[in-house]
């Protein structure tokens, strides 16, 4: 059961990164860049990044020296964080963070909660369900 809407993605860096630096215009333009990976748990490898050329799906496995999982290392100027553009939105509107490549960060599905629906449901959990559940607006 869907409990947030889809999610954009974004790849973002602090103007002081991309000063003298060539714009970039395709995923392959990562290779030149210090580019901040993202582990969502120890048992998990580094994340890929999820991207499109054209109409092309790409998992982008990106190089750099750091490994985060917010845009506090991007804001400080170590490199192109990728992340949803919810975490990156008020920096990104009071112009710390500048967002590239954005024809090439697609939609990603957003947050589910999953439960059997064969058991009957406990009240707690139907009630968490019932607040949780995302409903979207047509």
């Amino acid at each position: 059961m869907p409990i947030s809407p889809d999610l954009q993605t974004v790849i973002a860096a602090s103007p002081s990164y991309l000063q003298d630096k060539d714009i970039l215009q395709t995923p392959d333009d990562l290779a030149r860049h210090a580019c901040i990976n993202t582990r969502f748990s120890l048992r998990e490898g580094i994340s890929a990044w999820e991207l499109k050329q054209g109409d092309v799906a790409l998992q982008c496995r990106v190089d750099g020296p750091l490994i985060f999982n917010s845009v506090y290392a991007a804001l400080a100027g170590y490199g192109l964080a990728y992340v949803p553009e919810s975490l990156a939105r008020p920096w990104l509107e009071c112009g710390r963070l500048q967002a590239v490549l954005q024809h090439c960060c697609p939609m990603q599905q957003g947050y589910h909660i999953f439960y059997s629906s064969e058991r009957q449901l406990l009240p707690a959990l139907a009630l968490i369900i019932d607040t949780l559940r995302y409903e979207p607006h047509e």
